[in-house]
């Protein structure tokens, strides 16, 4: 239940970060079990170097119903997607 959880993200409509890193985490490490990343919407980080952008989401419990990308314009690696949870 939603009243159990000490630490809620809630994305719901677009994040876009043009060449850079998006970090999503919930408390410290001792209180990650009782945190949620809900995601319904977009998540977009996209870099014109070769590494390509990254999106890391940290906590106890991550839900993704939306969209996740990270992505290099250039040629290279592509980017990092990166969800860590109980």
């Amino acid at each position: 239940p939603i009243s159990a959880v000490n630490a809620l993200i809630q994305n719901k409509r677009a994040i876009e970060v043009a060449g850079g890193v998006i970090v999503f985490a919930t408390g410290s490490a001792n209180q990650l079990i009782r945190s949620v990343i809900q995601n319904t919407g977009q998540i977009s980080a996209n870099s014109m170097t070769s590494h390509g952008g990254v999106v890391e989401l940290v906590a106890g419990t991550v839900n993704n119903n939306g969209r996740i990308t990270a992505n290099a314009q250039g040629v290279g690696n592509g980017g990092t997607v990166r969800v860590v949870a109980d």
